[in-house]
């Protein structure tokens, strides 16, 4: 990088195409001039960008290190156009044997505080679904914390045209079994 005090102005060389050979415009207050793969840029205007991208990135990594670290994989999961390779499963450990929980719904979430004692009650309940449609069971919310994650192999990953939700085909060899679950509901 070279640097001109005279007309303060910095120089450096760049990757943009040589069809970029006029005056362009990327922002109102920025103007670069192309010539020959040679970017300039006013000294003040470079400082600007320099100190807006530092305080951005300062911002993004406050952001990163308080995220919730499960949400944001599960933001990664619907976002990201790579291939998963294994994922987890929830199962439900009844009476009747176990059972996949292939989605889930929120009944009840209400937390009540006794005015006079303080003491506070929680009556939070969710439903699980599994493999057949209508075949669900319905807990409290403390107990679907418990459920037993297992692992399962990815071998297709496709988005649904209307919706577009990314829904997994997973095959369970432990089980012995394939099924198709919504990517927000896998671990």
């Amino acid at each position: 990088m070279t640097k001109d005090t005279k007309d303060k102005k910095v120089t450096s060389q760049n990757d943009l195409k040589p069809e970029l050979t006029t005056d362009n415009t990327t922002d109102d207050n920025i103007k670069l001039k192309v010539e020959n793969k040679t970017t300039t840029v006013d000294t003040e205007k470079l400082n600007e960008l320099v100190t807006s991208y530092k305080e951005m990135r300062e911002q993004i990594t406050r952001l990163e290190a308080t995220a919730h670290k499960g949400r944001t994989a599960k933001y990664d999961a619907q976002h990201e156009e790579s291939t998963l390779d294994k994922v987890g499963i929830n199962f439900l450990h009844t009476n009747d044997g176990r059972k996949i929980v292939t989605a889930w719904r929120m009944l009840e979430d209400e937390l009540i505080t006794n005015v006079n004692t303080g003491v506070m009650r929680a009556d939070q309940r969710i439903r699980l679904f599994h493999e057949d449609e209508d075949d669900f069971t319905d807990i409290e919310y403390v107990n679907f914390k418990k459920l037993v994650k297992e692992e399962g192999e990815v071998i297709k990953d496709e988005t649904e045209k209307v919706s577009g939700d990314r829904i997994l085909t997973v095959t369970l060899p432990e089980y012995g079994k394939t099924i198709k679950i919504n990517v927000i509901y896998v671990n």
